[in-house]
């Protein structure tokens, strides 16, 4: 059930550009973005550049300052994502609508920011200008986000740029995905409408099934309170409440059938210290992410994608709000392009790193705040040294009460493993960080919890490489033939 309260965009006529969809590289993707975004600023308008999630606002930045683009206000783009201070937010949505002004806002802010235009210049010159770069679920996200301008009787506009790779769902891998008459809005209306049509039928069909099983239960559990004392219950009775929990308890055939093939995802997430003595290990895994999907993908029967996030963590400097280059934990989030993935990978910088512990808990808060959806999950922490806080080490230490946010390093992997059912293991290079895995296993075991596996991959170069390339596919293979079979 949707309930929404109309936007007042209809006040005004919106200015709805033909959507563009783009069967090219993540590159020409971004270009094709800038130069819309580019245009309309130079233009006098404000634009808001809305895109799927903050791991695609870091790539867009990325490219941005890769090929030294430049706004024509000679400003970088803002960005308005949950990293965004919470003391920052209201102020950047007041400048988002300013003259000029490029912000690169994720989903959830598409939605529900009132982005209200006080500046008069940019109501001179058409208002704001959205941009949205993925397909909305449906008509009703359509409309909110849409919402964002022609408020308050302002002049507005909108406009789609879409890549392939985000509408897979759609069909864009299939050799006919192209409008007959090139209007894309009503191919992929037309599209959504089939899948999700499709996914409300499987949902009914679910429903059914598990309908049949509920009352088949209730019929047993019924047949228990009649003998009120089963040990007084005839030979019948417990035959009909034996055959009913045994009906109730067998899967669907489609059901047995996909825990039989294997998982629909598998999830691969890669946390790695990123400070300058790390940089072997960067080159490993750039060189090593698109050999382990493919094994992955060769040795078990994925009923589905393989997807795979990457999160650099460096560390903090002698000041808690200050962090090293590039300014906060870096985040590829869960994709199944492996290229986009490597190219991420590929632009990390071994930098930073004072003292001998590192920002741990920072990449595992990143880690913990993905959109983990698989049916077989990993995380793959990969370091050198250990965490803050002087009970994980004997080093020199920065901060040696512990994390100076206030993070836990053993109950993070105990929220992980316990509460997100992620299969967690610990990469080591060195024995800097066996103090600290004593620690996090002896509060594992207290907790109940798996205890981390820590296995050693102290090998340079191609070794280190073809380490860290088994280890990964051995450990998600046992996993998957292990938990699906």
């Amino acid at each position: 059930l949707r309930t929404e309260i109309p936007t007042t965009f209809k006040k005004q006529t919106l200015s709805r550009y033909e959507t563009k969809v783009l069967d090219q590289t993540q590159d020409d993707f971004f270009d094709a973005i800038w130069g819309a975004a580019a245009d309309k600023c130079t233009r006098g308008m404000a634009v808001l550049v809305i895109l799927e999630n903050e791991a695609r606002v870091k790539l867009f930045q990325m490219f941005i300052k890769a090929k030294g683009k430049i706004m024509p206000s000679g400003q970088r783009p803002l960005e308005l994502t949950d990293q965004t201070e919470l003391a920052d937010r209201q102020q950047r949505v007041l400048m988002s609508t300013e003259y000029k002004a490029m912000t690169l806002v994720t989903r959830p802010y598409g939605r529900g920011t009132d982005f209200v235009c006080h500046d008069f210049q940019t109501k001179k010159f058409g208002g704001v200008h959205l941009i949205i770069t993925f397909y909305p679920h449906d008509d009703s996200e359509n409309r909110q986000l849409e919402g964002r301008t022609c408020r308050q009787d302002d002049q507005g506009s909108s406009q789609k740029i879409i890549w392939t790779e985000d509408l897979k769902h759609l069909g864009s891998d299939k050799p006919d995905f192209k409008p007959p008459d090139q209007n894309w809005d009503k191919f992929l209306e037309e599209r959504r409408e089939v899948f999700l049509t499709s996914n409300f039928e499987k949902m009914q069909d679910d429903q059914t099934e598990y309908m049949k099983k509920h009352n088949l239960t209730v019929e047993a559990c019924n047949k228990m309170r009649e003998t009120r004392n089963l040990a007084n219950a005839s030979p019948e009775d417990w035959m009909f409440i034996a055959k009913k929990f045994s009906e109730a308890s067998v899967l669907p055939l489609e059901m047995q059938k996909t825990q039989a093939q294997g998982p629909k995802c598998v999830e691969i997430c890669f946390v790695m210290d990123c400070t300058g003595s790390m940089s072997a290990s960067i080159l490993a895994c750039q060189s090593t992410v698109i050999q382990i999907a493919e094994n992955v993908q060769q040795h078990i029967d994925v009923q589905g994608r393989i997807r795979m996030s990457f999160i650099a963590y460096r560390d903090y400097s002698n000041d808690p709000n200050i962090y090293d280059s590039p300014g906060k934990v870096d985040v590829c989030n869960f994709t199944d392009d492996v290229k986009l993935l490597k190219d991420f990978v590929k632009r990390q910088n071994a930098s930073g790193g004072g003292d001998g512990p590192e920002d741990i808990c920072g990449g595992l808060r990143e880690a913990m705040a993905l959109d983990w959806e698989g049916q077989s999950r990993h995380l793959f922490l990969i370091a050198d040294a250990p965490c803050h806080g002087s009970k994980y080490h004997d080093q020199s230490d920065t901060y040696p009460g512990g994390d100076p946010t206030g993070n836990v390093l053993e109950d993070q992997f105990v929220h992980l493993i316990n509460v997100q059912n992620i299969n967690c293991m610990f990469l080591k290079l060195g024995n800097a960080t066996d103090k600290m895995m004593q620690v996090i296993n002896q509060h594992c075991k207290d907790k109940k919890s798996n205890e981390v596996q820590s296995i050693a991959i102290n090998e340079g170069g191609t070794a280190l490489a073809q380490n860290l390339q088994k280890v990964v596919t051995d450990t998600v293979v046992k996993h998957v033939k292990t938990h699906f079979r």
